[in-house]
């Protein structure tokens, strides 16, 4: 079900075994663990139970976690096997907000936040096929799925901005509440046949992957005024999307051992598949959120090592791969943000040769590696078209300095144009403004003052 983890099984000496591990520890540690499992005739099962409570190192951090999991194998003959699985894992985690390092250094332990919480809830079903053709060949199956729903519902400001009720009203300010929903789907064929070329023993592996997932992805959600962990909304996510895939994939890799030394191993991955984002981004143009994006991809690959001795051997290899485009590339943050509709996957290749060495008590790898990366995406700042004012308003000497941010709406609707201003003061002196910076494609433009022959650069600040 999840690749590179081991996990305890079933006794298969008995017809029933039952193990429990209770542990109590500092920080308001409670866990249990109970499992359960044995073997019968032909059959074979498996299962535990865990939660674990903690209060945490930091004040307000507690943890409620669950998790379950279930198996059961039938082993129809000597050469097959069929086993169904199902996982689940679930916890609520009171976040403590986050820390200066003034306030770190004052208090690691202590708390901003009292009304943050973080939740996924996640299900793994899976179905497994195991069947030994012949002697030299074993044919795998696997079909499996990721179900569940990840929340979050918490003030999401900076350390510096305590969490505190309005002196007026009594209420706290709405917290912010995302979702996402998970459904995806894989299955996967994979055969594996041992063979000769003359006198040339070889393994070949191959098989295909199909791929769908659909991400329901819910964000900016205004939630209440409670403290307790509460999804409830007063007003509809400004972001409600869905995030389409399906994928197909086929893969071929075959292993010569052309001498007792010498080993190669060629490998082969095409892959092709589509990307559909639909939904709405309630600060963002409608035509502009309907996004497709095509996957299509030849992979190469190619590997050798050389065994000198027992403790000595030599590698090399060179493979090509790829970086899809993933949801958070293509959705605009807030609104000074814009997205290419162009955007593409990015990929390139590894290449790597070194030596290794294994003796008593010594342990050294030395290699040499290249790795390219093309279509990589970044964040640029271009000229805009629009102008920015020329001269700053007066304000009060008694303030602190402020930096300007402007944002400039299309010339369609001219009145609705505004000045905003932060509390932070620019890192310089202040003095005259001489001029204000182009407007860049987020619709801001910066503030440049100078004095004494010094500029000073903006501030960044989100309105």
């Amino acid at each position: 079900m999840i690749k590179n983890l081991h996990r305890r099984g079933a006794d298969t000496t008995r017809r029933i075994g039952l193990e429990t591990i209770n542990s109590v520890g500092s920080y308001g540690l409670r866990s249990t663990y109970n499992a359960l499992g044995g073997r019968t005739g032909r059959w074979t099962y498996y299962g535990y139970a865990s939660w674990r409570h903690s209060d945490g190192y930091r004040q307000g951090g507690q943890t409620n976690a669950w998790a379950q999991f279930a198996q059961l194998q039938y082993q129809a003959s000597q050469r097959l096997s069929l086993t169904a699985e199902v996982g689940h894992s679930a916890y609520v985690y009171h976040i403590p907000g986050p820390l200066t390092d003034s306030l770190f250094a004052q208090n690691p332990r202590q708390a901003t936040r009292s009304r943050n919480y973080f939740n996924p809830d996640i299900w793994v079903p899976s179905l497994r096929m195991d069947w030994r053709v012949s002697s030299r060949t074993r044919l795998q199956s696997t079909v499996s799925a990721v179900l569940g729903a990840r929340n979050s519902v918490l003030l999401d400001a900076f350390a510096t901005i305590a969490d505190q009720p309005d002196p007026q009203t009594g209420q706290y300010k709405p917290r912010q509440v995302d979702t996402d929903h998970f459904n995806s789907y894989t299955a996967e064929f994979r055969l594996l046949h041992n063979y000769r070329i003359g006198d040339v023993p070889a393994t070949v592996a191959g098989g295909i992957q199909l791929m769908h997932n659909n991400l329901h992805r819910q964000q900016l959600g205004v939630g209440t005024s409670e403290a307790d962990f509460d999804l409830n909304l007063t007003a509809p996510f400004k972001r409600d999307l869905t995030y389409q895939t399906e994928n197909v994939a086929g893969f071929l890799e075959s292993q010569f051992r052309l001498t007792p030394k010498l080993t190669i191993s060629p490998g082969l991955r095409i892959e092709e598949g589509l990307t559909r984002m639909r939904g709405r981004i309630s600060y963002y143009d409608p035509g502009n959120v309907p996004n497709d994006i095509p996957h299509r991809f030849t992979l190469l690959g190619l590997s050798a090592e050389y065994q000198l001795n027992r403790q000595v051997r030599f590698y090399g290899g060179w493979s090509q791969a790829y970086r899809p485009v993933i949801f958070k590339d293509i959705i605009p943050a807030s609104v000074y943000e814009r997205v290419d509709r162009n955007l593409r996957d990015g990929y390139g290749y590894n290449a790597e040769m070194g030596v290794e060495g294994r003796w008593s008590g010594l342990h050294l790898n030395v290699s040499l590696f290249n790795l390219l990366y093309k279509n990589r995406r970044v964040s640029r700042h271009l000229p805009h078209r629009y102008c920015c004012p020329t001269a700053l308003p007066n304000r009060s000497p008694s303030r602190p300095p402020k930096t300007a941010i402007r944002r400039s709406l299309p010339p369609a609707r001219p009145e609705r144009t505004r000045c905003f201003w932060s509390t932070t003061p620019a890192p310089c002196r202040t003095g005259p403004v001489t001029k204000w910076a182009s407007c860049g494609p987020a619709s801001t433009c910066g503030l440049s003052v100078r004095s004494a022959g010094e500029a000073c650069p903006l501030n960044p600040f989100i309105i």
